[in-house]
């Protein structure tokens, strides 16, 4: 029921459905809003009547933690259609594809919120072409002809991970693997076992990813770009 211009609010950690989601969001013409189920009942609350949103795609479980409480709260306050899915990931045709026939790019294609560390926090009306442009910019000026193989497992509620990962992978043609939360020792791993060349991260990630005891002995030959934002990288 949703039509072209309206915003559609996902409640999610980084996984296939959220990708999913904001893809076919994008294909009808409509805004993708991302929520973080670390988000207090009242923060998500905020950005839910604050963007407008008429429908929320929302998983049930973080964890041990059940939402089910939020989500009813938030369906009986705010009149909101809420679509459910469950804790583990569902399975879809990775050959299928997306119906683009609705798709407008004149119509923001994301809605992020700062932090609201000095008040209330705002939603940034992100445009197709800014994520676009981002991206291609950084492909061209640092990463040139790569062929990304990446894992996204900061909050695609943030521009980093929307703009970084999601956004190269795209334009530049690769694999996207993506994680719920960062792991050091399992993204040392993956990026041995699956030959990851791009790694984007915060500055704790990769102080972690050093200080843990399978570093020195990880393949991390294939890495040719780290990718990191959110404040400077300590010394080693």
């Amino acid at each position: 029921g949703l039509v072209a211009g309206e915003r559609v609010a996902v409640l999610t950690t980084t996984r296939p459905e959220a990708l999913v989601s904001m893809l076919a969001a994008w294909s009808l013409g409509l805004t993708w809003v991302g929520l973080s189920p670390r988000n207090r009942r009242a923060e998500q609350r905020h950005v839910l009547v604050d963007c407008g949103a008429r429908v929320l795609l929302a998983m049930t479980r973080f964890g041990e933690q059940d939402l089910e409480p939020d989500l009813a709260s938030h369906e009986a306050e705010c009149g909101l259609k809420i679509l459910r899915f469950g804790p583990e990931f569902d399975s879809f045709e990775a050959s299928a594809t997306l119906d683009a026939g609705g798709f407008r790019a004149d119509i923001p294609a994301v809605i992020v919120y700062t932090s609201g560390t000095t008040g209330r926090s705002k939603g940034a009306l992100i445009s197709h072409a800014g994520i676009a442009f981002r991206a291609s910019t950084m492909l061209e000026d640092r990463f040139g002809d790569l062929r990304v193989r990446t894992l996204v497992d900061l909050p695609l509620n943030h521009i980093g991970a929307l703009s970084g990962g999601v956004a190269h992978a795209l334009i530049a043609g690769g694999t996207l693997f993506l994680r719920e939360r960062f792991d050091a020792g399992a993204t040392l791993a993956l990026i041995a076992a699956e030959k990851l060349n791009l790694l984007g991260l915060v500055p704790s990630m990769a102080s972690a990813l050093v200080a843990h005891p399978a570093f020195a002995a990880s393949d991390l030959s294939t890495l040719r770009f780290v990718n990191w934002g959110a404040g400077p990288l300590q010394k080693a």
